[in-house]
C-alpha cells in the first residue's frame, strides 16, 4: 500500500463497500433483474426492474455511506456549484449573512487578541464563533442572535468592532440613528472579521470563577461516572469515544460487513487506530493547557502570597503621613523585606496596627508614588516613566517596584495608575505595545500626532512629517524626506513615534521598576494571566458603586421588635440614600470656592483604610454599627475591624447627609475618628 495516499484508500475501502452491498442484493434477485453497472454512488448504479427494488438496493447502499463517513471520516467530494463556492466565499446566503465574530472579554479593548488570549477566550466560552444573522433582521434581533451565542453579554450591552488601519488595532462601529441593521455592518465589516466587547464593564474575573465552578462540576461528574480524572474532555475525544465504542459493538455482532479488509489492508486499519490515538493524545494536551489557563488569577495569586509571606516575622514600619513616599523610600532602601507583614505606625497617631494601619499606609503610598514628578509623568490615571537617570543610578525605581510588590502581596492597592503603554509592555513585552498617543506626557508632540492619525491627504500628511516637533524623527529612523512617505506609512511611523516617547525613551527605569516588582515572582504570575493582570494594573478596574458598597457591608442589628432596632432601621435607609447619592454626584465636601464631589472610594477609605477593593479581597466583611447616644451626631469607624458606626439620634435626611459628609472628609482617614 506505499504510495497510496490515505484519501485513495479510503476511497477504495468506500467502493469495496459498495461492491459488496451490491452484490449481496444482485444475488437475491432474479438473473432478468441483475445489471452489470457499478458506480461509488447509488444513484448512478444502473438498476432495472421495478421502482420499489431500486429504492430497496439505494436505501441500502446509502445507509452504508454515513456508517462508513462515520467510522472512517471519509467525506463526499462533491464540488460545489459556482453559486454555492461564491456564497462560501462571501460567507451569505440569499437570506442570511453569516460571519465570523470575536467576542472579548476586556470592556475597553482596543487591540487584536493574541494566541494566548484567543486560548483564554476559548476556556471562557467566548473567542471566535460564526454567527448567522437574517438580511432584513432589526437592532433587537441583532441583539438576541449576539445574546444568544455569547449569554455572558446578557445586561452588560455591547460594542461591535473591526479591525483599523492595517488591521494593528480595533475600532468600534458607530450605530446609525435607526439602529444597527445588516445591510449597514456589511458595508462597514466588509471581509475582515467582526469583534465583539462588553459595554461596560469587563467578564474577566466572573468567567474565570464560572469556568472555575464548572471545572468543579464537571470533575465530580466524570468522578461520579466513568471514574475519569479529566475535568474536561474535548469534542476530538469523545468522537474517538464514540469510534472506539462503535468498532467494539460492530465486532460483536454479525453483519456482512465483518470481513471488509483483506490481509494487504490490515495495515492500514492499524495506522488508523494509530492515527485516532495520536490524535487522542493531542487533544489531551491541549485540553490541559485549557485547564492551566482556567485556573482563577485570584487563586493563584492568593497561593503565592501564602507561600511567600511569612506571617510570624512581622516588621515594624514607622513612617510621618506627611512624607510617606520619602520615608518609604529609604526604609526600603535599607532592606524592608517584602515577604515580612508590615505593623505600620504613623507618627503622631496613637494606633494599633491590627490591619487597618496597614492598609491605609499602601493607600496613601500608592497616591504618592503616582503623584511624585520626579519618577513619573502624564496625565493622571496614565502615568509614564520619566528618563531620571539619576534614579535608575540610586536604583530607585527598583524600590518603587518592590513597594508595589509589597502593596499587592500583602492585601493593598495595586497601581492603578499606569499608562496602558506601560502595562501592554510590562506583561506583552515591546511587540505588544498598542497605538495609544493619548499615553504620550508631551501635550504639543501628542497635538502633532492626533493630526498626524487624522490627515487625510498625502500633502497634509508630508507637511506634519516636517514639523519642528517632529525633528527627532530621524534619530528614530525615519530619516526619509518627507515626500518619500505616503498614508500606507502613517500607522507604521505612528507606532514608532508613540512606542519612543512612551517606553524606549525610560526603558531603563521601566525595566529596573519590572525587576523589583518580579522579586518574589509576582510579574511572572501576571504574565501568566496577561488579561487578568492588565484588569487590575490598569483603570479598567470597575468603578465603585453604591450597589457594590451596600453588598459589600454586613449590617449589624439589635434584636427584633425593640425601640433601637426601629432607630437602626431608618438611619440604615438613609446611609443607602447617602450612598446613592454620591455615587449620583449630589454630595459635595465643599462648594467654596469650587465645589469637590464627596466620592465612594472616601467612605470606603474611612470604613477599611483601602480607597479600593484588594485584588484578594478583603479578609472580612466590612461591619455597619449603630450609636444610640443622643449626643453623637458624627459618624465613627475602625478600619482594623473595618466597621463604621451610624449616629441614631438624627432623623432628618438632609442633616443625616451632612453630618456624615463633615465627619467622613474631616477625618485621618486611619484612626476613623473625627
Amino acid at each position: 500500500m506505499e504510495g497510496i495516499s490515505s484519501s485513495d484508500r479510503a476511497r477504495k475501502l468506500f467502493e469495496r463497500v459498495v461492491d459488496i452491498v451490491t452484490n449481496d442484493f444482485v444475488q437475491e434477485r432474479p438473473n432478468s433483474l441483475r445489471t452489470p453497472h457499478r458506480d461509488t454512488s447509488a444513484s448512478q448504479i444502473g438498476v432495472s426492474g421495478s421502482s420499489s427494488e431500486n429504492s430497496r438496493l439505494s436505501a441500502r447502499i446509502n445507509s452504508a455511506t454515513p456508517e462508513y463517513s462515520r467510522l472512517f471520516g471519509f467525506q463526499s467530494k462533491r464540488k460545489d456549484s459556482k453559486k454555492d463556492q461564491k456564497n462560501k466565499c462571501k460567507g451569505r446566503s440569499a437570506s442570511a449573512w453569516v460571519h465570523d465574530c470575536i467576542c472579548l472579554a476586556v470592556h475597553d479593548q482596543d487591540w487584536l487578541p493574541t494566541a494566548h488570549d484567543k486560548m483564554n477566550l476559548a476556556s471562557w466560552g467566548l473567542g471566535l464563533k460564526r454567527l448567522s444573522f437574517p438580511r432584513e433582521a432589526s437592532s433587537a434581533e441583532i441583539d438576541t442572535i449576539v445574546y444568544g451565542s455569547f449569554p455572558q453579554l446578557s445586561g452588560r450591552g455591547y460594542d461591535i468592532l473591526r479591525t483599523g488601519p492595517k488591521c494593528k488595532s480595533l475600532v468600534v462601529i458607530a450605530t446609525p440613528p435607526g439602529g444597527m441593521t445588516i445591510p449597514y455592518m456589511m458595508d462597514i465589516v466588509q471581509q475582515s472579521k467582526l469583534y465583539i466587547r462588553p459595554k461596560d464593564h469587563s467578564l474577566v474575573e466572573q468567567l474565570q470563577t464560572d469556568v472555575a465552578d464548572a471545572s468543579k462540576n464537571c470533575s465530580e461528574s466524570d468522578d461520579s461516572s466513568d471514574k475519569s480524572p479529566r475535568a474536561f474532555r474535548s469534542k476530538g475525544a469523545e468522537r474517538a469515544v464514540e469510534v472506539s465504542s462503535s468498532a467494539s459493538d460492530m465486532e460483536q455482532q454479525s453483519s456482512p460487513f465483518v470481513s471488509l479488509l483483506d490481509e494487504s489492508e490490515e495495515e492500514f486499519d492499524k495506522q488508523l487506530k494509530l492515527a485516532i490515538s495520536a490524535s487522542l493524545l493531542e487533544s489531551n494536551a491541549v485540553v490541559d493547557a485549557v485547564e492551566t489557563e482556567s485556573i482563577p488569577f485570584k487563586e493563584a495569586l492568593k497561593k503565592l502570597c501564602e507561600t511567600t509571606i511569612k506571617p510570624k516575622e512581622y516588621q515594624r514600619i514607622t513612617i510621618r503621613r506627611s512624607h510617606i513616599f520619602d520615608d518609604s523610600i529609604r526604609l526600603f532602601q535599607k532592606g524592608v523585606c517584602c515577604n515580612k507583614p508590615f505593623k505600620v505606625t504613623f507618627i503622631g497617631e496613637p494606633a494599633v496596627d491590627l490591619g487597618g494601619p496597614l492598609r491605609e499606609y499602601f493607600t496613601v503610598m500608592m497616591r504618592a508614588i503616582a503623584k511624585n514628578s520626579s519618577l513619573f509623568e502624564g496625565r493622571t490615571g496614565q502615568r509614564v516613566l520619566r528618563s531620571n537617570v539619576s534614579a535608575v543610578l540610586e536604583k530607585t525605581y527598583l524600590h518603587v517596584g518592590r513597594m508595589m510588590g509589597a502593596s499587592l502581596l500583602q492585601g493593598g492597592s495595586p497601581p492603578t495608575f499606569l499608562a496602558n503603554s506601560i502595562v501592554d509592555y510590562m506583561l506583552y513585552g515591546i511587540e505588544g505595545v498598542q497605538l495609544r498617543i493619548n499615553n504620550i506626557p508631551d501635550i504639543a508632540l501628542q497635538k502633532v500626532l492626533k493630526e498626524l492619525e487624522d490627515a487625510s491627504s498625502v500633502s497634509e500628511f508630508q507637511g506634519l512629517l516636517d514639523n519642528p516637533v517632529l525633528s527627532h524623527r530621524i534619530q528614530l529612523g525615519i530619516d526619509k524626506p518627507s515626500t518619500h512617505y505616503h498614508l500606507t506609512d502613517k500607522s507604521h511611523i505612528l507606532r514608532i513615534l508613540c512606542i519612543h516617547q512612551t517606553i524606549l525613551s525610560s526603558k531603563g527605569q521601566i525595566d529596573q521598576m519590572m525587576e523589583g516588582l518580579n522579586e518574589h515572582g509576582l510579574l511572572s504570575l501576571m504574565k501568566k494571566y496577561p488579561e487578568c493582570a492588565r484588569v487590575m494594573l490598569s483603570n479598567a478596574t470597575e468603578v465603585l458603586t453604591a450597589a457594590a458598597m451596600i453588598d459589600l457591608f454586613q449590617v449589624e442589628y439589635s434584636s427584633c421588635g425593640s425601640n433601637n432596632r426601629q432607630k437602626e432601621e431608618a438611619s440604615i435607609i438613609m446611609f443607602y440614600d447617602y450612598l446613592q447619592d454620591i455615587e449620583d454626584g449630589k454630595v459635595f465636601l465643599s462648594t467654596e470656592p469650587t465645589k469637590v464631589q464627596m466620592a465612594l472610594e472616601k467612605v470606603l477609605q474611612f470604613t477599611t483604610g483601602s480607597r479600593s477593593i484588594p485584588p484578594l479581597g478583603f479578609d472580612s466583611s466590612p461591619t455597619i454599627n449603630f450609636c444610640h447616644d443622643p449626643a453623637v451626631t458624627l459618624p465613627t469607624s475602625n478600619t482594623c475591624s473595618m466597621s463604621i458606626t451610624l449616629p441614631t439620634a438624627i432623623i432628618n435626611v438632609d442633616t443625616f447627609s451632612s453630618r456624615m459628609t463633615y465627619g467622613i472628609g474631616n477625618s485621618l482617614g486611619c484612626l476613623g475618628h473625627v
